[in-house]
Order: C-alpha cells, then structure tokens, then sequence
C-alpha cells in the first residue's frame, strides 16, 4: 500500500500538487487538438494525451498481442514513463528495488483494473483530462472511482492486505526500464510501417499519435516529477476515507483546474455527455469501469499511472500489475468484451461485475470480518 504518516490536515502536499499540474498540462498538450493549434502537428486522440489502459493496449496490439487494429501503435510515453521513474531514484538516491507477496492475485487484481478501465474507455489520468475537457461522463467516473476507493478502505481497515514488502537484489530492479529502453530503441529505429516490424493504425485512436521523440522527452519528464511526487489518483481518496486527511485533495482539484483551463484557451473544451471523443454515455458502463478500477487501485496500493511508475522505479509488485493491465486490454480487444464509442457489450458487464465479485469475496474472506464471523461459528 501506499505508506503515509498523518500530517495536519492545513498542510498541503506540495509535491503531489505540483506533480499533478505539471501533468495536466503535458496531458492536454499531447491531445490532437492542441498540438495542431500548438505545433500544426497530430496528436494524441481527444482528451487522451496520457492514458495507461489505452496506452498500454496499443503497444501490446503493436507487438501483435491483440488484433483489433484501430488499436495498433507502439506508444512511447509508456517506456518514457518507466525509464523517467527509474533515473528519477537514481537522482534522489532512493533506488531500492523491492516486492511482496501474492504474486497471481496481484497480476489478477490488474487485470481486473485494465478491465475496469476498458469498460469506462480510460484510466484514472485520462478520466481526470476528460473531465478538464467537458466530458461530464468523467463525473460519473469520479463518483464511482471515489466509491470504489472508499469500498476499498473499508477493507484495508479490516485487515486485507496483498502482504509486506522485502527488499529484492539490486539488479532486478533495473530489468523493467532495460526491457522497456530495448524496445524504444528498437522502435525508434524501426518506426514506419515499411520496417513491419511493429504494427500501425491506419484508422481509429491508434492511428493519432503525437511525434515521437517529444512525446518520449515529455514522458521521461512526467515519469521523473510523477515519482517525485507520489503522483497517484486513488491516493487523495485514500487518504481522506482512511486518515481524514485531506492534504492531496488539492493535487486533484489543480489538476481539474488546469485541464479545463488549458482546454477553454485552445477551444478544445466542450462541455456535455454526447459526442465526446472516445467516450460512451452508458453511465452503468462508466460507473462499474470506474469502480472497479478505484477497488482495485487501493488493493494494489495505486492507480494505473502509479502502477507504471512503480514499476520503474523498481517495485516488482507493480511490475506484475502492469503485466496484468496488459494482460486485460489484450483480451478484452480479442474477445470483443471492450466498450466502445457506440457499443457496451453485455459481456463487458459480466465480465467487469465477475471482478467486482471477485475481489469482494477475497477481501471479504482474507479480512477481519470473516475472522470473527468464522469464531462465532465454530463456538456454537
């Protein structure tokens, strides 16, 4: 989990607050919209200029992972991210890989948070950029990301834990950002279609992509001020539920404001339900994606951008996690149970609601609750 003292309630954690509005604002810069007016160039789909779940499926679809080709393109924000983080602990001195224990569940709890994520058509950051964007079916995915998390304590409070953390030899830390500079090399040097060693979108959201190497340097950036930062979505609302401290809170807020801000200035906000970019209106869909994605984030000890930088930055749990997130984007594209602009498969619910399930039985049975419950029983 995310280890936090309890601070007083007027002090504001700065870092997180400025981690967050710096990466608000790379977030809407990347977007389509702005880099044309910014730089005349693409970018990244509408209100997408960061998202893990969305990101993380075009790079597995790139490498032949999945076969839905809108979705094909080998986005290099996710490699800059991790090898962000991981020289962001060299520079602080706090390179220290380790993990934990329950590896299968972890990398399952991921999997449910891709498919979370897959049902409401983004991660927590991309949930945050759609909000700053007018999407108002974002403010669906807030409430229930928020209940989500809010679930989740309630479960931590009772004993549920995925276990302690050891610390783990030096290099293994270091496998994750050498994997992922191995493959931005590659693509870099392999990086048209003609090469076909990577797949490309020719239609769709894996067809719109910023330029390569700023999206990269931006990312390297994000991944060093995020782990800086403690960035994380899940964590304000952990905080609040589980110590009544409301210090991050303002990270969010920052975050919203300068979302919506940077939209209204390059007239690329439009607020409304309908007609968003990539986004669907099914507020069932939205409230399940997004809740499940805020129950598993708190059983993980963060949100799919936290994952990520983890990962980097040498935690092996995280490492799993993301493998998991994968994991679900890939089958979910294969299977046809992915939520789409203009259709929520039934599937999709049954699949999100088995994960739902799912992690409420093994909290429940790992927790307190089922303890006392158990000896109550065997007394009589």
């Amino acid at each position: 989990m995310i280890n936090q003292k309890p601070g007083k309630r007027s002090e504001w954690d700065w870092p997180y607050i400025i981690s967050a509005g710096f990466i608000a604002v790379i977030g809407v810069i990347l977007a389509k919209g702005v880099m044309m007016k910014l730089f005349g160039a693409p970018g990244n789909p509408g209100n997408m200029g960061f998202c893990m779940s969305c990101f993380l499926r075009d790079m597995a679809g790139s490498i032949g992972l999945h076969k839905a080709k809108i979705a094909w393109y080998f986005r290099p924000e996710i490699p800059g991210l991790i090898i962000g983080a991981f020289l962001a602990t060299l520079l602080f001195r706090e390179y220290k890989p380790r993990g934990g224990q329950n590896a299968l569940m972890r990398f399952f709890f991921g999997a449910f948070m891709g498919l979370g994520a897959m049902m409401f058509l983004g991660c927590t950051t991309r949930m945050a950029l759609r909000f700053g964007g007018g999407d108002m079916n974002a403010l669906v995915g807030f409430l229930s990301f928020a209940v989500g998390v809010f679930v989740g304590t309630f479960f931590e409070k009772k004993g549920f834990s995925l276990g302690e953390k050891k610390e783990y030899p030096k290099v293994s830390g270091v496998l994750l950002p050498v994997i992922a500079l191995a493959f931005m090399v590659i693509f870099i040097i392999f990086n048209s279609p003609d090469d076909k060693v990577f797949k490309f979108s020719t239609k769709g959201p894996g067809s719109m992509r910023a330029n390569l190497y700023l999206s990269l340097i931006l990312a390297l950036v994000v991944g060093g001020v995020a782990y800086w930062g403690r960035f994380c979505f899940m964590r304000p609302f952990r905080d609040l539920f589980l110590m009544k401290n409301g210090r991050t809170l303002g990270g969010i807020l920052v975050f919203l404001l300068i979302a919506t801000i940077l939209n209204l200035i390059f007239g690329t906000y439009k607020f409304g339900f309908k007609g968003q970019p990539l986004a669907h209106t099914a507020v069932l869909c939205n409230f399940l994606g997004m809740f499940t994605v805020g129950l598993s984030a708190v059983f993980l000890g963060g949100c799919p951008i936290r994952q990520v930088i983890r990962a980097g930055a040498g935690d092996m749990d995280a490492g799993v996690t993301v493998m998991g997130i994968i994991a679900a984007v890939s089958l979910c594209d294969n299977f046809g149970i992915s939520c789409t602009p203009d259709k929520q498969p039934f599937i999709a619910g049954v699949a999100v609601d088995f994960a739902i399930g799912s992690m409420l039985v093994i909290a429940f049975f790992s927790s307190s609750i089922w303890t006392k419950l158990y000896e109550k029983i065997k007394s009589r």
